[in-house]
């Protein structure tokens, strides 16, 4: 059966993770890259793989299998970027909270530091709590 370029894309991308994992050199990838981007049926790749193990782009079999794994994977990773999504949203009540305290700790700063005391430390805390501020806000918008 003729191949199409789906099936030499899998083959490569599949001699590509043998390479990386060390199981070919990368004299050996590159002779069977020049047979794979040749070949025109099943039967050109498969004996290819003999030799290496999972699956054979040479058997539709093999891919099928290999495809549907894929898919698990991609469901899995959806799922749990989705729960992350759920737990990690910032409440709007913190967040309006936290607007209201940054704004009251800038003003009794800022009148603290003019009637009594002239340090500069005593900025440190609105800073904090504005930062704090800001990278909630980041993380609801990102949310959205």
């Amino acid at each position: 059966m003729r191949i199409g370029d789906e099936e030499r894309n899998k083959a490569v991308e599949l001699l590509s993770d043998h390479l990386a994992e060390g199981r070919l050199t990368q004299i050996e990838f590159n002779d069977r890259l020049g047979l794979v981007l040749s070949a025109k049926t099943n039967a050109d790749i498969e004996p290819l793989f003999t030799d290496l193990p999972g699956p054979n782009p040479g058997r539709p079999a093999d891919l099928e299998s290999l495809e549907e794994q894929d898919r698990r994977e991609a469901n899995a990773l959806l799922a749990k970027d989705k729960a992350e999504r759920r737990v990690a949203k910032a409440d709007p009540r913190l967040i309006a909270g936290l607007t209201v305290a940054v704004g009251i700790a800038w003003t009794a700063t800022v009148i603290i530091y003019f009637s009594l005391v002239s340090d500069w430390k005593i900025f440190i805390v609105p800073i904090a709590l504005s930062i704090a501020l800001a990278k909630l806000k980041g993380q609801a918008a990102d949310r959205a």
